[in-house]
């Protein structure tokens, strides 16, 4: 197989990178632990976010970073189903592989894959306002890695107490885990208040619990 690499010069290489296939074949290890059961795998997405040498592979729960040749920073996300396949194929010893994304569009190795699912943002797609500033809007892409192994609902109830409730964002499982967070706070407080805990005391105490405060 020739030498994949990325040219600077050449305007195709747009959110583009290339990883070796020893480490795309190490994701289904790594990554095991946070994969959905096959009656949730239509639910689930998964975020890849590529900086200038590596790349993440996420999933809620878990996130694995390797090394790679990239176009740029950017970040993609797609729908698990289809980054299954992508964690099935056999790679050969020494095998590159070259991913490149478009909105509802990815490429791998010349194969392309069609899906309206596939949601891309470049550091030009980010907000000019500041993160602190009020008008500024929450990000479209959850950060995984707020997201603690086993716990997927934690990164929701980070972005909700950072942002507050946001059910249009890009990804429907991301406003849907929100969605199950605030019904779940909703009736544990409902639940505890005849022994006087509110809503309010059950987020002060994940707050703490988490690092938040």
């Amino acid at each position: 197989m020739a030498k994949a690499r990325l040219d600077a010069s050449d305007d195709t290489t747009s959110n583009r990178f290339v990883v070796a296939g020893i480490s795309v074949t190490s994701l289904r290890k790594k990554l095991r632990p946070a994969l959905p059961k096959k009656t949730r795998e239509a639910s689930y997405r998964v975020v890849i976010k590529a900086t200038d040498s590596h790349v993440m592979f996420a999933i809620a729960g878990a996130a694995v970073e390797v090394p790679a040749v990239t176009s740029g920073p950017f970040v993609a996300e797609l729908p698990y189903l289809l980054f299954k396949s992508v964690l099935s194929d056999p790679y050969e010893d020494g095998a590159m592989v070259v991913f490149e994304f478009t909105a509802g569009s990815l490429v791998i190795n010349s194969i392309t894959m069609k899906m309206p699912g596939i949601i891309v943002q470049t550091s030009d797609d980010a907000p000019s306002a500041s993160p602190s500033s009020p008008s500024a809007p929450p990000p479209v892409i959850a950060d995984p890695l707020d997201a603690c192994a086993g716990l997927p609902l934690i990164a929701a109830y980070k972005y909700i107490r950072k942002y507050g409730l946001h059910l249009r964002v890009a990804s429907e499982t991301f406003a849907a885990q929100q969605a199950e967070v605030d019904h779940l706070l909703s009736r544990a407080g409902s639940m505890l208040w005849p022994v006087g805990i509110t809503r309010t005391d059950l987020e002060h105490l994940l707050d703490r619990k988490i690092g938040i405060v």
